[in-house]
């Protein structure tokens, strides 16, 4: 695995963020798909309209994410057969918390590196403690090591995100530590204590001014959030366009939706957002200006 720098701050791509469901087992604290009233699967039509529009905006990179678990997508892998037919050069990140993805599943994935397309799942955790882990997300942290150790045992190609909340940011020496032990280098640590606003602002202040900013010092302020430098976009699972994912909810920041509108279109509309009135609710975008 490639040594990759130890701290990222935005769990931002640079490319596209794509979802294919908003449904997931999961009920973490920190998540804003609890807002949502409209749950369901992006169809073909839709998802092939995406590709077109990847294409157009000459993506490198794609973030099979959004709110919810692809791995409950029962023709995911066809999906990404698809995916890499038409676009055979593109990078996928898949971000998991290891729950829903089954050994068939990561013998797929291994089998498409072994075929040289780039696709990586990021094994996310909340907490290395089983309390703090089950509070935090309503699942067992055992099913999570569980799944690591047959990635390992596979040999599979895969990285590891630590999500920083107030109630774990003690333990990152302890996630540092497992992670050296399974000889991984290739991690990242994200900043996702405040998504959902479950932290009041004082806190939340605090938080960063006390904690987490020794953390930040290889990232500028102006840097933490992607989506005002790159042509970053988020799509949702009804082709949806949008600021990113958090914005998705609270929809201020609504760009079109790929069955209709052109690349160019897009970020006609995404240059014209007033940020601050759009993203003044966001902690990335607090944090930049403190």
């Amino acid at each position: 695995m490639t040594k990759q720098n130890p701290f990222e701050c935005s769990a931002i791509t640079k490319g596209i963020e794509l979802e294919l469901t908003n449904h997931c087992l999961f009920n973490c604290k920190t998540c804003e798909r609890k807002k949502q009233k409209d749950f369901g699967f992006m169809d073909f039509k839709t998802f092939s309209k995406t590709i077109n529009f990847i294409k157009s905006g000459n993506y490198k990179e794609i973030f099979l994410s959004g709110l919810g678990d692809i791995f409950l997508y029962d023709k995911l892998f066809k999906i990404i057969d698809y995916l890499f037919e038409k676009l055979p050069s593109i990078k996928v990140v898949i971000p998991t918390k290891g729950q829903s993805i089954t050994p068939e599943h990561l013998k797929k994935i291994k089998t498409l590196q072994k075929n040289n397309f780039s696709i990586i799942p990021s094994f996310s955790v909340y907490s290395l403690n089983e309390k703090t882990y089950q509070f935090l997300t309503g699942g067992n942290l055992k099913d999570f090591y569980k799944t690591i150790e047959q990635a390992k045992q596979l040999k599979l190609n895969y990285t590891f995100e630590f999500l920083i909340t107030s109630y774990n940011i003690n333990e990152l020496k302890k996630f540092k530590s497992w992670a050296k032990s399974l000889n991984i280098n290739n991690y990242g640590l994200s900043l996702v204590h405040n998504w959902n606003e479950s932290m009041a602002k004082n806190k939340h202040e605090e938080f960063f001014s006390e904690k987490v900013n020794k953390f930040l010092k290889k990232r500028k302020k102006n840097e933490i959030c992607e989506v005002f430098h790159h042509p970053y976009i988020f799509i949702n699972w009804k082709g949806n366009i949008h600021l990113c994912s958090i914005d998705s909810i609270k929809k201020t920041g609504f760009l079109g939706n790929v069955l209709k509108d052109s690349f160019q279109t897009i970020l006609k509309q995404k240059k014209q957002l007033n940020y601050e009135k759009t993203c003044h609710k966001c902690f990335y975008y607090q944090y930049s200006n403190l």
